[in-house]
């Protein structure tokens, strides 16, 4: 045997019970040992599967909330969203997006073109889905696909400051997207006039870019017209000199349908990959980062139960609010963070990954997401109207990532409105060649695990995603912000 093909068998192989890791053979005894992430182990040829969080502290932080405007209640929205979804494939419709298609380059679908647009996009889709599923779609046609124009229904807003002197503004921070987008004053459409909105004439310090003199962004749900510029930002104390566009228009999609009339947009701060973005310069993040404000290139997402403990941090975590061990996974894009699926059991019964598979760890969507073709055993495992007499009794989900468990238990992924209980899982198809998707919900996980993110170098070393378990004793806790912002303020 070659030495490359002996490096790659003493890579992968099983043999008994013991493992061979990049060339190095883990006994049984030593296989749940994970090494941290600083180990210096990595290589182009081989990087660890898992690996864990260091724990360095965040540098600092943002507070964020639900947004709830006027008549607002985000838990009854997200029930009422799982329930339409519901309904729509027991009447035999399959929900679906594209990569890139939705607002600001997230997964949803740009029909926004023309209604002929419209159905050669489904077309296509249906197409795809086919070759996907080995043509067992039955009696589906393309009529039957839905599509799911846009994804960003969690609204966890945050404060950031503009301009010379600061202005405020509450944008969403997303992780399925990169931009930093603010709404401007020329903007006078009815959507833009009932929001917060930025005024470049009223800051000493803004510039507006010759080129492009204009971005377009088009989506199922709308368009966004907007020109880049040039000033100041404050993000958690942080000063930093950030190009960003400055949205001065905003419309519906030929269907009349408007986005931004639903989420109340006056912003948005994208935390994804470079790959996605549409503007000039290096994104919020990579900013922070190139200009040393962060030792760590990482950021992580505290989403509490309450009003006002929800936490954004940055440069680190904080081991006061999480149990157990941060476990680090690589992501296999760099372009939404999206990790490896292996497989995902509802109790002991599996139900993926037989094909390619991976998540897409989403703070801008509310909902976990499975493919149809696990959607209906999901529906027969699990009960959707009346909540059994004891909640705990249903069945548990488990992913399984790099061959590390994530559980779901029912009191966290049911949705509960009165006695009316159905899972927080909606169906998405998500056709491309990279496999299926699976979306991990803002509401319906990073609720229940504390996340973090982080960039690699871009060489070697990859980026990765990690979680672990909230403390309860602090995810119970109303005052939680405050708290923690009075501790980072102290440094």
């Amino acid at each position: 045997m070659n030495s490359t093909l002996f490096f790659l068998y003493s890579t992968f192989l099983l043999v008994g019970s013991t493992r061979f890791v990049c060339g190095r053979r883990l006994h049984p005894d030593t296989q749940s040992h994970i090494e941290p992430c600083s180990s210096k182990k990595w290589s182009k040829s081989c990087s660890p599967d898992v690996c864990l969080h260091e724990e360095h502290q965040a540098e600092f932080v943002v507070g964020l909330k639900p947004y709830n405007g006027p008549g607002d209640n985000q838990e009854l929205s997200v029930i009422q969203l799982a329930k339409e979804n519901h309904e729509l494939f027991k009447d035999g419709k399959i929900s679906f997006g594209l990569r890139k298609g939705g607002l600001f380059g997230g997964i949803g679908y740009d029909d926004s073109g023309s209604e002929r647009k419209s159905d050669a996009l489904r077309k296509h889709a249906y197409k795809f889905l086919q070759l996907r599923h080995n043509n067992r779609l039955g009696s589906h046609t393309e009529k039957h696909y839905v599509p799911i124009r846009q994804m960003k229904d969690s609204l966890y807003i945050g404060t950031i400051f503009v301009g010379s002197p600061p202005q405020e503004v509450h944008p969403i921070f997303d992780t399925g997207s990169t931009n930093l987008w603010v709404v401007g004053t020329k903007c006078k459409t009815p959507s833009c006039t009932k929001v917060t909105r930025f005024n470049p004439q009223l800051s000493k310090t803004f510039r507006a870019l010759a080129r492009p003199k204009r971005i377009h962004i088009k989506f199922g749900t709308g368009e966004i017209e907007g020109t880049p510029a040039l000033d100041y930002i404050s993000i958690g104390g942080v000063n930093i000199r950030q190009t960003f566009a400055i949205v001065d228009n905003e419309s519906g999609g030929y269907d009349g349908n408007n986005v931004f009339d639903k989420i109340k947009f006056e912003g948005i701060v994208g935390l994804a990959f470079p790959e996605m973005s549409s503007i000039p310069g290096p994104s919020v993040f990579d900013n922070l980062s190139h200009l040393k404000h962060l030792k760590h290139n990482e950021f992580a997402f505290y989403i509490g139960d309450g009003h006002n403990d929800s936490l954004l941090m940055f440069g680190g975590v904080d081991p006061d609010l999480y149990e157990g061990k941060l476990k680090m996974f690589p992501v296999v894009r760099e372009h939404y963070w999206e990790v490896k699926l292996d497989a995902i059991y509802i109790g002991q019964h599996k139900v993926c990954c037989d094909e390619p598979s991976y998540v897409v760890f989403d703070s801008g969507t509310s909902l976990n997401s499975v493919p149809s073709k696990d959607y209906r055993v999901f529906m027969d495992h699990l009960p959707y109207g009346v909540c059994s007499k004891n909640i705990s009794d249903d069945l548990t989900i488990t992913y399984v990532l790099n061959g590390q468990e994530i559980k779901l238990t029912p009191e966290q992924y049911m949705l509960v409105n009165k006695d009316d209980c159905i899972p927080a899982f909606m169906q998405l198809d998500v056709p491309s060649e990279f496999g299926h998707a699976y979306i991990l919900g803002s509401n319906a996980f990073m609720r229940h695990y504390f996340t973090v993110f982080r960039r690699g170098n871009g060489k070697d070393i990859p980026s990765m995603v990690g979680h672990t378990h909230f403390k309860l004793e602090f995810y119970r806790l109303g005052s939680l912000r405050l708290d923690m912002m009075k501790k980072y303020l102290k440094k």
